[in-house]
């Protein structure tokens, strides 16, 4: 955690105030900020669906976050999809906020498992709001 947040803390006091999504089981949030500028509920759903067949693909021993960037931008720009509509509700859906460190980075931390659990989630989460 340390390692992802070091570079965004002025005081080690902050610390407290920004990894509550770590060290949180289940995270609630509004769902409407999982949403990209004008994608709709819909849309959402089908790029975390996506973004779950992509990452349950990758080993165990392949999870880190260089990988994990590597592979979802690859397949964005093979798919012709845009950044930010996919990459968006996966910041949201592993944080629960609207700002936080990278998709990659905070993946990596939580490991496959809990990634994975976080995008059912909020893939549920929307598809029922």
């Amino acid at each position: 955690m340390l390692v992802v947040e070091k570079p965004r803390l002025v005081r080690l006091s902050d610390i407290a105030n920004s990894v509550d999504f770590f060290l949180t089981e289940q995270l609630e949030y509004d769902t409407k900020i999982l949403c990209w500028k004008e994608a709709n509920t819909q849309n959402v759903h089908e790029e975390l669906s996506w973004l779950k067949t992509l990452l349950q693909e990758i080993g165990g021993s392949e999870w880190s976050k260089e990988n994990i960037e590597a592979i979802i931008k690859k397949k964005i720009g093979e798919s012709g999809k845009k950044n930010g509509p996919v990459l968006w509700p996966f910041r949201v859906a592993l944080t629960g906020l609207e700002k936080s460190p990278s998709p990659f980075e905070v993946a990596w931390v939580l490991g496959k498992e809990i990634t994975l659990q976080r995008i059912d989630y909020a893939s549920q989460k929307i598809k029922n709001s």
